[in-house]
């Protein structure tokens, strides 16, 4: 988990079940709060121009996300849905940033988080660029099997 309930709670978090299937964020809504699943999963998916579904991420309990779009005070470059029925723990942008204020090494932690997210980003893309279908479902799969993050 990147920050434990009881700091969450310190600093002002509160804490929001979600039903499976349940829109948490829209796509282009404002970014107003860091979420970080308790229990549960989530998926971030945004629609191509031929209305498909991307999935631009996956995430379970102790993950957090959607935190580019809050730091940056951008809206959301994607959807956010329960998967699984969700307990999720939101914190408002302020409160986050005087959290991180005063816990460095937590600041540091989500800094390599991102590195990590952006990186696997540029991996999916160079794998959809360069191979078959084959290739990318079995590079899919491998990304599911191995995610720690």
């Amino acid at each position: 988990m990147l920050i434990d309930t009881d700091t969450l709670l310190a600093y002002g978090a509160t804490p929001k079940k979600w039903h499976k299937g349940e829109l948490i964020f829209a796509q282009e809504n404002e970014a107003r709060y860091f979420h970080q699943i308790d229990e549960g999963a989530v998926k971030m998916t945004s629609i191509t121009n031929d209305g498909k579904e991307f999935i631009q991420g996956v995430f379970h309990e102790g993950h957090s996300f959607g935190e580019p779009a809050l730091w940056l005070q951008k809206p959301y470059p994607a959807s956010a849905y329960a998967i699984t029925d969700s307990l999720i723990y939101r914190l408002s942008r302020d409160k986050f940033l005087h959290l991180l204020d005063d816990h460095p090494l937590l600041f540091r932690r989500l800094f390599e988080i991102f590195a990590d997210r952006l990186y696997c980003k540029t991996l999916t893309a160079n794998m959809l660029v360069n191979n078959s279908p084959e290739e990318k479902l079995i590079a899919f799969y491998l990304k599911l099997k191995t995610r720690k993050n």
